[in-house]
């Protein structure tokens, strides 16, 4: 569409795959060989904030 050619990346089909296939190689791969080896994170306290925060909010 010649509306959009000046558009960010929307002047080819490149920037776009390459940044979708950057996406599932991290979430395949590179992410969980980057946390293999780390503790979980504990969000306890956090999620209760947030919890309540939407309780309240709602």
């Amino acid at each position: 569409d010649p509306r959009v050619e000046d558009y960010f990346m929307m002047s080819a089909f490149w920037p776009s795959a390459v940044i979708c296939m950057g996406y599932v190689y991290l979430v395949v791969w590179g992410l969980p060989k980057f946390m293999e080896n780390r503790k979980p994170m504990q969000l306890r306290e956090i999620m209760l904030v947030y919890n309540f925060l939407m309780v309240v909010l709602s």
